[in-house]
């Protein structure tokens, strides 16, 4: 008796996490893509039974993001790029020796390739992302949870588009046109989401769309730039 209760409380855990139960994961995958904000305002009012909870939904789509990004090649191939871009601007400096130009992309890339991994998404860009959601959106929504559920299911399914557009990189699409591609489509969904989410007019959910995707971007830059300060110290320290 013991075993058959142990077996149907795994089976019960199981199809929670995997969203097995009750179709979870066709009603979350549809409901996201025609009607998100209808989602995330059911699984606020404790719709829990028909959708997939936006933290297994971000991190179960990021994780396969990454691991089917990896298999075909193209984030390897997107690194690399990025890699021979920062060489080519340091390569310019003439008073930096050939030892110290390699120290200085070693260590810029392995900057690149922290941020742009799964583990940098998820400790650097996404609660970044979350804190400028909330000064955004606040007097949209009260509290601080709407805006996460909204963050994490939006940033999950664009995840998910952005991991099928990257696959046409395999047959023939280029590195810049999958890039091109995946932020037209981002912007357009955050837009869509939010405009409905926060039933917002069409012309201010895209002013807000653009508001939060620039300050991301300058955000993003001075991280980058606090990030330099701190290697270029670093480096100056290693060679004396």
């Amino acid at each position: 008796m013991d075993e058959k209760k142990k077996s149907d409380e795994f089976r019960e855990l199981t199809e929670e996490l995997t969203g097995l139960e009750s179709n979870k994961v066709i009603n979350t995958l549809k409901g996201l893509t025609v009607r998100p904000g209808v989602v995330i305002e059911y699984y606020l009012k404790g719709g829990r039974k028909r959708f997939l909870s936006p933290v297994i939904y971000f991190f179960a789509l990021l994780t396969l993001h990454y691991f089917l990004l990896s298999l075909t090649g193209f984030l390897d191939h997107f690194l690399e790029i990025q890699v021979e871009r920062v060489a080519l601007a340091f390569g310019q400096d003439e008073s930096l020796e050939d030892h110290q130009l390699e120290m200085v992309v070693n260590q810029f890339s392995g900057f690149i390739t922290f941020f742009m991994s799964e583990i940098g998404q998820k400790l650097v860009a996404l609660p970044l992302a979350i804190v400028l959601v909330w000064l955004i959106y606040r007097r949209k929504k009260s509290g601080f949870k709407p805006h996460i559920w909204l963050a994490l299911y939006t940033f999950g399914h664009i995840s998910l588009f952005g991991m099928v557009i990257a696959l046409f990189w395999n047959v023939g699409l280029t590195v810049a046109a999958v890039n091109f591609l995946t932020m037209l489509f981002s912007i357009s969904y955050w837009i869509f989401a939010t405009g409905q989410f926060y039933k917002l007019s069409i012309w201010r959910a895209i002013g807000f769309g653009f508001l939060f995707y620039i300050v991301y971007l300058i955000l993003f830059t001075l991280v980058g730039g606090i990030v330099g300060v701190y290697l270029g110290i670093q480096i100056a320290m290693e060679l004396g």
